[in-house]
């Protein structure tokens, strides 16, 4: 036997496997593969128009290969009560409502939900979406909050008000349940909702993500009063919380989840398991 052909060829051979391991790991590791055939495309969007469901926003094509997330949430302390509202306040409700004598207030949600009340909102509206963000940038850097981390999700106009949200952002997705809510008038912000997250453990290995188009076969079964305008669909991370015991749980997964955006701003996440 020739030893040095041998040795030549299992070196090539070597070479050759470890070439097609590395494509393969880059591609498990990629965030999307081919995508999905015209024919089930145009099944979904024909299925949606006859529930009066309208998709005017371009629709993800591919499937996605995301981690899970394992994150801990940051528990709402007295600290945050004096923090915004000052050391003499009076407990309205046991470890749940708290005012001041100005009127300002806070109120704890599930252990982990802030929502500060500065005043009342003002119901001469006349501010312009722009106007409300610009309000919003103003408070944000005098009140010297963080969102460093955070980008803009939704500014959404309410009868006289407009909410403007910002989620946080993991790796170029927006972690849903990590956001502010901050509620503006003509004379500014009125006060503002908010859930943080302070540990984020991606889990190990991928899961394949429902395409974008299977997932938006869930609202077959929505029965709309009137027409329903899809105009943003886009891949996040959501944990449900209508969950029991919910205010009792510090950690908890958080999933690869489509959500899909109104023309109205209204928010449906389309969960694995309804």
């Amino acid at each position: 036997m020739n030893w040095n052909k041998a040795k030549t060829i299992l070196i090539v051979a070597f070479i050759l496997l470890n070439t097609f391991l590395f494509y393969e790991v880059r591609e498990a590791n990629n965030e999307s593969y081919e995508g999905l055939n015209d024919d089930f495309i145009n099944h979904v969007e024909i299925k949606l128009l006859e529930k009066n469901i309208h998709i005017e926003t371009e629709v993800s094509k591919e499937i996605y290969r995301k981690p899970l997330l394992e994150v801990e949430y940051e528990l709402v302390t007295e600290e945050d009560v004096v923090k915004y509202i000052g050391k003499n306040y009076e407990e309205v409700l046991e470890n749940t409502l708290f005012t001041n004598e100005e009127g300002s207030y806070v109120r704890i949600e599930n252990n982990k939900k802030l929502i500060y009340n500065i005043r009342d909102v003002n119901e001469n509206f006349q501010i312009t979406k722009e106007k409300a963000g610009k309000l919003v940038d103003s408070y944000v850097e005098n009140q010297e909050i963080n969102l460093e981390e955070y980008q803009l999700d939704l500014i959404i106009k309410k009868g006289g008000i407009y909410e403007v949200v910002y989620k946080r952002n993991y790796e170029g997705s927006k972690l849903e349940n990590d956001y502010y809510i901050f509620v503006v008038d003509n004379l500014g912000v009125a006060g503002f909702e908010t859930q943080r997250i302070n540990k984020i453990e991606a889990k190990e290995g991928l899961i394949t993500v429902t395409s974008a188009y299977e997932s938006l076969l869930r609202l077959k079964n929505e029965n709309p009063e009137e027409k329903f305008v899809i105009k943003r669909i886009e891949l996040s991370y959501y944990t449900d919380e209508n969950i029991e015991e919910w205010e009792n749980i510090v950690r908890a997964n958080m999933d690869p989840t489509w959500k899909i955006i109104s023309e109205s701003g209204n928010v449906k996440y389309l969960i694995e398991v309804e």
